[in-house]
């Protein structure tokens, strides 16, 4: 899961649906990954491993269980990597 911009079809249409400017839709957006990637950067940190990284990062970020496996694992790789 690499840091992402949202496509800009969903961008229009949650903006279109929420009254929103597009603008703040995608800074929201991108915010809200930024975000999850501290959850999990913090957790890992904390040395919480196993089921209990995945259940804290489903209940921290109100990911589906796949997008978590796949946030945890891409932020595992990165971390793993000499600097």
């Amino acid at each position: 899961m690499d840091p992402i911009t949202a496509d800009p079809e969903t961008v229009e249409w949650l903006a279109a649906h929420t009254q929103t400017d597009a603008r703040q839709v995608r800074a929201e957006l991108d915010v809200a990954f930024r975000r999850r990637v501290f959850v999990v950067d913090e957790l890992l940190e904390a040395g919480v491993d196993g089921p209990a990284l995945l259940d804290g990062t489903l209940r921290l970020t109100a990911l589906s269980e796949a997008d978590a496996r796949e946030l945890i694992a891409d932020r595992r790789r990165i971390r793993s990597k000499p600097d």
